[in-house]
């Protein structure tokens, strides 16, 4: 029958369940002002079939395994299963959003093959094998597979950090061929090949993280996508979103941080300091 103190208060975040995933807005922005969860438009659609989600970890960085779907050109040196395509720096086009950006490029058809999914691809014209690949936010990944004019394949990559040494990928692949279920686990196990090939590089990147200026690096044609995700990164910085990683290690074992919920604007006297936040507009 006693009364509970006033400040016995523990941080609550909104969540959605969607795509088998439950998302979880970490931050105390009001509703109207949060930014709508990222839509799978072919989700539930007729003559899409969805293989299943799979859930795989990753011993790198979450923006170092972003950047890499955001680079064209990695495909015909990483990826051997793909066959022998070519990156067409001259058909690459990129664009900018509120809250992403997105490249287009061409490829050189691979060789004819056997298999049902080299098949599909058997007829593609220059003008029509090609991909995009794009981000949401800081980690939605999306990857679109033009085999031909009409076959097409979308991979959508839920990318949650789990600390700055691991990620942990939501993948939800989606094709408009090949539609019979007994096509589902041979398309998982080629796409978990190709991302094993992706992961061999990842993880052995130096720096982990993303360099803070891009003097430490050649950025070439072709990484231009991976320029504008660090420019909406440095935005959404600026605006007070993103964590003081530095001081959180400088202070670990001696604080215990909270990230702010929606309530902290409605009410005051939180036991947990608020974690902090890198310097920005607020």
């Amino acid at each position: 029958d006693g009364s509970i103190p006033a400040r016995a208060k523990v941080d609550s975040y909104p969540v959605i369940e969607r795509y088998g995933i439950v998302f979880a807005f970490l931050g105390d922005l009001p509703e109207a002002e949060r930014p709508a969860l990222f839509e799978i438009a072919e989700w539930g659609q007729d003559q899409w079939r969805a293989s299943g989600l799979v859930v795989f970890e990753l011993n790198a960085y979450f923006e170092r395994s972003m950047e890499n779907g955001l680079d064209p050109v990695h495909n015909e040196f990483v990826h051997t299963l793909q066959g022998n395509i070519r990156f067409r720096p001259d058909c690459m086009r990129v664009t900018n959003g509120d809250w992403g950006s997105e490249v287009f490029v061409r490829m050189d058809p691979p060789k004819p093959g056997t298999t049902q999914l080299e098949k599909l691809r058997n007829d593609a014209q220059p003008e029509d094998f090609g991909a995009s690949s794009g981000h949401y936010g800081p980690n939605t990944l999306v990857t679109r597979i033009n085999l031909s004019k009409v076959n097409t394949l979308v991979q959508y990559f839920f990318e949650q950090p789990v600390d700055a040494d691991h990620t942990r990928i939501f993948f939800i692949n989606l094709r408009n061929c090949m539609l019979e279920d007994s096509n589902d686990e041979r398309i998982q196990q080629i796409n978990l090949a190709i991302a094993n090939e992706d992961i061999a590089v990842i993880s052995h990147l130096n720096p982990v993280r993303t360099p803070e200026v891009s003097t430490k690096e050649i950025l070439i044609v072709g990484d231009e996508c991976v320029g504008a995700y660090r420019k909406h990164l440095k935005g959404w910085e600026s605006r007070g979103w993103r964590l003081d990683m530095q001081t959180l290690r400088e202070k670990a074992g001696d604080v215990a941080y909270a990230i702010p919920s929606p309530a902290r604007r409605l009410s005051k006297n939180w036991v947990l300091d608020p974690v902090p936040l890198v310097a920005g507009g607020g």
